[in-house]
């Protein structure tokens, strides 16, 4: 099984994530269970690292990101050889090919 890690604008996605939730919307409850179901997702991709779909599948960029959807979230990550890397969580309504290809 590969290891995780979490790469620091992961973090902060999921930092903002549950402040948006807890704060913006005042509900600590659903925030609590919004990260939690992030941390089921990681889980999950490091015994099925390919259940995610090939993002290069869904846009005619070449790359090596996957991603997985949880909750109203998609999680984007990439395979190495001993990590799954988590690099980014985004909601699904943003416009993450702008956010992830800005250049």
């Amino acid at each position: 099984m590969k290891k995780l890690r979490i790469n620091p604008l992961a973090k902060k996605d999921i930092m903002e994530i549950q402040n948006y939730i807890s704060k913006e919307l005042s509900n600590s409850k659903a925030a609590g269970k919004v990260i939690t179901k992030f941390f089921e997702t990681f889980d999950t991709l490091k015994e099925f690292p390919n259940l995610g779909l090939e993002l290069s599948t869904k846009f005619n960029i070449k790359n090596d990101y996957r991603y997985v959807n949880s909750e109203n979230y998609i999680v984007f990550y990439r395979i190495g050889d001993k990590f799954i890397s988590i690099y980014r969580i985004l909601y699904n309504k943003r416009d993450f090919k702008n956010i992830l290809f800005k250049d």
